[in-house]
């Protein structure tokens, strides 16, 4: 399960019927369930909150869902059983660095919308790990 950033909603995999449950949270409502790929298992929100992805562990995809219309947008092939993703934030290149030479460079973004860049991972199932 994964929670939007401001709070307002919750994505929740159902695996046996290949769908996410979206839940209003201020009152524990579903206002939509989105088939997805085969045996969805982890669901992770982007930081601005427009983008859910979706691991679906039979069929080999992750799904990137729209959060504001609640629709599938793209599906990525990945490797065998993908489990897990996760999202973070990649800083601007230098920035937390001593000396970077200007006081607001040791935050990420620095507040400039969009100069950081998210990323997501996904990881395969334990014990399905291909050899490198």
């Amino acid at each position: 399960m994964a929670v939007s950033p401001n709070g307002t909603r919750a994505y929740v995999t159902n695996s046996n019927a290949d769908t996410v449950s979206v839940i209003k949270t201020a009152t524990n409502t579903v206002v939509a369930t989105i088939p997805v790929g085969d045996a969805p298992r982890e669901v992770a929100v982007s930081p601005d909150g427009t983008r859910a992805y979706v691991t679906n562990a039979s069929a080999d995809t992750v799904s990137v869902i729209n959060t504001a219309t609640n629709t599938v947008v793209a599906t990525i092939p990945v490797g065998d059983l993908p489990f897990g993703v996760a999202i973070g934030v990649v800083p601007c290149p230098g920035h937390g660095k001593p000396g970077h030479g200007k006081p607001d460079h040791g935050k990420p973004g620095h507040g400039k919308p969009g100069h950081d860049r998210p990323t997501t991972a996904t990881a395969p199932a334990p014990g399905n790990r291909t050899p490198a």
